[in-house]
């Protein structure tokens, strides 16, 4: 991964999005970063603001918010809420995302979260990972915008 300066990590991400700088993904947290799609003729999010579904060696399926609405993406986080590990959101708070992810896929009232889900290659990763604390889950998908670039 490579790694570059904080203003340009940072650019376009506002301050509940400046979350922890981590080395590892973990299933079921809350994470932004910056990213460089290699895949030709694809529309992009530089600056995903995800979920992290399930990770692999070379890849890992996230929710990205910044695909939604507001209204969307607070309707979506009050579902996700549902599968949260803990009753009210503390710092250990994550998701289970096994029964979530069946959930929004099978489920026709969800269907607007369909568009979220994106696969990431790690290797694409443009800056650090920065993890958000649960306790900022939701001023960050209020805040956080994106940024849709075309490769």
């Amino acid at each position: 991964m490579a790694t570059i300066k904080k203003t340009e990590e940072t650019a376009g991400i506002n301050d509940p999005l400046a979350g922890l700088p981590t080395s590892s993904l973990v299933s079921g947290h809350m994470y932004v970063y910056r990213y460089k799609a290699t895949t030709k003729n694809i529309r992009y999010d530089e600056y995903p603001l995800i979920f992290m579904i399930r990770k692999r060696n070379a890849y890992f399926d996230g929710i990205n918010f910044n695909y939604l609405s507001i209204r969307k993406r607070i309707q979506l986080l009050g579902f996700l809420r549902g599968y949260a590990t803990t009753v009210s959101l503390t710092e250990n708070t994550s998701l289970l995302v096994t029964a979530m992810k069946h959930t929004l896929m099978t489920s026709p009232r969800q269907s607007y979260a369909l568009k979220t889900f994106h696969r990431y290659r790690i290797k694409n990763i443009r800056s650090s990972i920065l993890k958000i604390s649960p306790l900022n889950w939701e001023a960050a998908i209020i805040k956080s915008r994106g940024s849709f670039l075309s490769s």
